[in-house]
């Protein structure tokens, strides 16, 4: 689930990995979120990404950028 401010409300999701509700995910396995337009890194942070499992509840790692979106 992610909260975008108002200013990027056209901004989606266009591809995840795992693939949404993947069943056979790796437990450690890294998630990628693309995104459909270009991000301004600095905001991208730990504090507005979050990976929740599904009866686990939130998950903890880190948050890093590669390319633009």
């Amino acid at each position: 689930v992610l909260a975008l401010p108002a200013s990027a409300q056209s901004l989606t999701v266009v591809a995840t990995q795992p693939a949404m509700n993947a069943t056979a995910a790796a437990r450690d396995a890294a998630v990628t979120v693309t995104f459909s337009e270009p991000l301004d890194a600095s905001t991208v942070t730990a504090e507005r990404v979050r990976v929740f499992g599904r009866w686990s509840g939130p998950v903890p790692g880190t948050v890093a950028v590669s390319g633009a979106t």
